[in-house]
């Protein structure tokens, strides 16, 4: 490729962008005599009616490289017209804002039409409606010539080796650290606002002490922000919260994470400077302070980004790669339509119950009963009282738990200077929640009792039902001594507490003796009820009286038992089965919080102290404290590992907050017995983060509440879930794509025929693989629990078979046929588009019929066990070659990323041997850019000789 502004006949072919071939063979050419030709035709219509697509592009524009990227994957020819590059191009793009409104490049016609910029074109790819926009234009201008290739990620079929992209080669420039692809520009703005507001209070108030520790904590929000993104910054969690019910503006990631890396660069500076030892720098922490209030001005109220500029002027001096978007433009497209989807509103049937009972059998108990509702039912379902979850009570854990945390600080032993008014405050708010949340859950086990019998039953989220007891108990610990008959009211609360965490961790415990489980039921929540709750009981009661310490002894010896069992079964568990739900993943911090509550629990016991009155360490209270903390480094490299953290918030997530409570409870003692600066610093550190982590769950539990999201059904799935419910979602989007395609076939192009049939091949497989896996592998084990259960669908598979072996030889007359016989080939596409249209039709109907009636079958009765041997037989009754086309093609169709991602977990969860072995199928199929974002979710997926390979033993 030459270079310079005068370069002539410029190809798409390899051009090399940060080691990434882009590969020749798209016809896509650049015209830098374009000033010749718009005063030749004198109009930009002229140039548009000349070429089927017409780009009006930038070359250092990283937008313009990635539609020009784009449809190069369909090897059609595309006029491009280099704006920077020609001498009228201002002239050019001024006629484009005027005729068009359209201010920005890249400006792409299709066919003469404007479709938008790069957005807009991966909107109409993802949708697989660009294939279908281009072939109507190369008719237009008269091209019949060879069909579009489907690109990678609406592939249909394999890749031929003409067109694969090597996936490291093709791989995306990524944010830095965990920071997303894309962000909320509102919020982002948001938080510029109050930045601007702490640095002229900062600028005003330089030299007293408050605001130079708001300027470290404003750093360390910036520190959170740069390498976690903004997920877990008080500040934006506070800019979120009037934003909750408007759709997020999303914009790119990597130029807001440049800006955020300067604010921590004038934070940091900004504290370096006022907290010298050796002479006042508060002049010059104030001018650090002035920079970053001017540049937080400028984007909070006028939107424009200072850093956002370095970022793009890096790009167009070669600086920076021009695929540094790439990710994030299909990111960005895609969270829009995902928010849309997540977050519509619209009038749904209520849902319907049907029975089925057995032949020959009257009504019976155990009859199959199951409710037939669709997923925007499910999404939309909001019900205060129903949809009161157990889980929900871990908030209240937290916040009882940091009242804890701020009345021990705030005791004189520990000389910690913190105020008592904090935990005060912190009482009387969890005391209020706790009361509404128990009314809400009261009501609900009136009303709805066989939700809360679902829940007594499973094995998991049973033992949550310790955890309102356990917070009476901390309540109990708190209120003590704080008012008038304050310890008559602690001593009630507290036996209340006492006597049902006993009850439940014998209870428990006994289920588990007496009743079988799987493994796959063993989690880490369950130390809450046998462990949790007994060592709270053990805490709690010396504090109340020493009378009770007996009674603190029976409850640590219990606990302490049932922590070494349940310790070493969940952490065995937990590295070698699958963790393929990141909901119950906060639930391992019980690891952190067991031995954290036992330190404190036999501090309490013992009731040794010093002559301040602080508690006294032994060398078994620091042995406790010391396994906590370890825990806590071991657990918190799960979240720079990406396994902690990076799913979309549910309630579930204030398990991560008690352990944090307890843990910091043990430093602040730890501090009052061993002094030091260094104890102080580790306390002081540990309030700050259990604060910080309270906060920030708090206001992400009141954006979900604001947005209907938390009193709403759990959203269910198992093994059989890929096979069935997603895989039917990815055959109605290719049905979709399919039928789109068809409509579009014409004699007069017969390339649009050619490409109709690659797209049908690759759905008939598909359609004839997941129909004998249901009729041979699935529907069996149904029918043997309710007989016939689906016979209507194993004939109905059978016809759908005739029907599109009848269409396949009609595709294969077609494609046969001469030019010449136009009306035979009208009258067979005809033909194929009625079949076809009545078919999909019809499988509209049916899989939404095995929804409906078939699955809840799976779901109710069936074990996990028999989901993975399901899922393990399924896969060996198809070929690898199969495979390697099912896969890919059924990735591509699902239009959402957390649809992939729980479509291959499902695969793994049942065969995690064969990971990389499907990570390769899938690999072959799916672009660069996809490839990445489902390898940031399942890295077990990547195959042997890629980037971030890891081997599996």
């Amino acid at each position: 490729m030459q270079s310079g502004p005068q370069k002539q006949g410029w190809e798409f072919g390899r051009d090399s962008v940060n080691g990434a071939d882009i590969e020749s063979g798209a016809t896509i050419s650049a015209t830098p005599d374009g000033g010749e030709r718009l005063s030749k035709h004198s109009s930009v219509m002229a140039l548009l009616v000349a070429s089927p697509v017409v780009v009006f592009s930038k070359s250092r524009c990283p937008f313009c490289f990635e539609a020009l990227r784009l449809l190069q994957q369909y090897a059609v020819p595309v006029d491009v017209q280099q704006l920077d590059e020609m001498p009228n191009g201002a002239q050019l793009q001024g006629i484009l804002k005027k005729q068009y409104k359209h201010h920005t490049v890249p400006c792409i016609f299709i066919n003469s039409v404007l479709i938008g910029g790069c957005d807009d074109l991966v909107a109409l790819h993802k949708s697989g409606a660009l294939q279908l926009k281009l072939e109507k234009a190369l008719i237009q201008h008269g091209s019949t010539g060879t069909p579009l290739p489907s690109p990678k990620s609406t592939a249909p079929a394999g890749i031929s080796p003409s067109s694969a992209v090597d996936i490291d080669q093709d791989r995306p420039a990524r944010s830095l650290f965990w920071f997303p692809d894309v962000v909320d520009n509102r919020a982002g703005r948001i938080v510029a606002c109050m930045t601007s507001i702490i640095s002229l209070l900062a600028i005003i108030f330089r030299r007293h002490q408050g605001m130079h520790w708001a300027t470290l904590g404003l750093f360390v929000d910036f520190l959170i922000r740069l390498v976690a993104g903004p997920g877990p910054s008080v500040l934006t969690q506070l800019a979120r919260l009037p934003l909750a019910c408007m759709k997020p503006q999303f914009t790119y990631g990597l130029p807001q994470q440049t800006a955020v890396f300067l604010g921590v660069c004038f934070t940091g500076l900004a504290s370096l400077l006022f907290f010298l030892p050796l002479g006042d720098h508060s002049i010059a922490g104030a001018v650090v302070m002035a920079m970053l209030l001017g540049a937080s001005v400028l984007y909070g109220v006028f939107n424009y980004c200072a850093a956002c500029t370095m970022f793009g002027l890096g790009i167009w001096l070669g600086l920076l790669p021009r695929t540094v978007h790439s990710a994030a433009i299909n990111t960005k497209v895609e969270s829009g339509a995902m928010w849309d989807y997540g977050n519509q509103r619209s009038q749904q049937p209520k849902p319907v119950t049907y029975t089925q009972g057995y032949p020959g059998h009257g009504p019976t108990h155990i009859d199959l009963k199951y409710k037939v509702k669709t997923d925007e039912y499910t999404m939309q379902n909001f019900d205060i009282i129903k949809y009161c979850h157990l889980n929900h009570f871990a908030s209240m854990l937290g916040l009882a738990g940091l009242a804890v945390v701020w009345q021990v600080a705030s005791q004189a032993p520990y000389d910690l200077h913190i105020s008592a008014t904090v935990f005060k405050v912190i009482v009387v708010l969890a005391a209020v929640l706790f009361v509404v949340l128990l009314a809400l859950y009261a009501a609900k086990a009136a009303v709805y009792p066989k939700k809360v019998s679902k829940e007594w039953q499973c094995p998991m989220r049973s033992n949550s039902f310790s955890i309102p007891f356990m917070i009476l108990m901390l309540f109990a610990y708190v209120m003590d001594g704080q008012f008038h008959h304050s310890h008559k009211f602690a001593q009630v609360i507290f036996w209340i507490g006492a006597v049902g965490v006993l009850m439940l961790a014998f209870i428990k415990v006994g289920d588990w003796i007496s009743h079988r489980f799987d493994v796959e039921h063993v989690s880490a929540a369950w130390l809450v009820a046998p462990v949790g709750g007994p060592f709270v009981m053990a805490l709690v009661a010396p504090a109340i009286s020493r009378a009770y310490v007996e009674a603190a002894l029976f409850g640590f010896g219990f606990a302490l038992i049932m922590w070494l069992v349940l310790f070493t079964m969940t952490f065995q568990r937990a590295i070698t089965a699958a963790n393929a739900d990141d909901r119950h993943r906060p639930a391992m911090w019980m690891w952190v919080a067991a031995p954290a509550i036992a330190c404190l629990a036999y501090n309490s016991i013992v009731g040794e102290t010093d002559g301040n009155g602080a508690l006294t360490f032994d060398n078994v209270s620091k042995s406790f404290m010391f396994m906590a903390l370890s825990l806590f480094f071991c657990l918190g490299w799960g979240f720079v590992r990406g396994f902690f953290g990076r799913s979309k918030f549910d309630m579930a997530d204030w398990g991560y907050s008690f352990p944090v409570d307890v843990l910091a409870i043990c430093l602040i003692q730890y501090s009052g017995d061993v002094r030091g600066s260094w104890t102080r610093g580790m306390a002081y550190t540990a309030i700050t983060i259990a604060t910080g982590l309270a906060i920030v769950s708090a206001l992400q539990t009141c954006t979900a509440l604001a947005m209907g999201q938390v009193f709403r059904p759990e959203d269910k799935w198992g093994p059989l879930s890929g096979l069935m419910k997603i895989t039917h979602k990815g055959i109605r989007e290719g049905m979709a794509r399919l039928e789109a395609s068809a409509d579009g076939m014409t004699p007069a192009f017969p390339a649009s025929i050619s490409a109709f049939s690659a797209q049908f091949k690759a759905f008939h497989l598909v359609h004839t693989e997941h129909s004998r896996h249901e009729d041979t592998v699935i529907f069996p084990v149904m029918n043997a629990w309710f007989p016939d259960r689906a016979g209507q669908q194993t004939v109905e598979h059978a016809e759908h078979h005739e029907v599109l072996l009848f269409m396949a030889s009609t595709l294969t007359e077609l494609t046969n046929s001469k030019d010449a016989e136009l009306d035979r080939s009208q009258h067979l596409i005809s033909g194929l588009q009625k079949q076809l249209h009545a078919l999909c039709a019809d499988l509209l109907h049916h899989t939404q019929e095995e929804e409906d009636n078939i699955q809840p079958v799976g779901r109710k009765h069936l074990p996990i066990e028999v989901h993975k041997q399901i899922v393990r037989k399924v896969w060996e009754s198809t070929c690898s070659e199969d495979w390697a086309v099912i896969l890919p093609w059924t990735v591509n169709m699902l239009p959402y990323l957390p649809q992939r991602v729980r479509y291959l977990r499902s695969l793994l969860w049942a065969m995690p041997e064969n990971a990389q072995l499907i990570g390769r199928m899938v690999a072959l199929g799916v672009d660069g850019v996809q490839w990445s974002r489902i390898t940031n979710h399942i890295p077990e997926l990547v195959p042997r000789g890629a980037h971030s390979w890891r081997r599996f033993y």
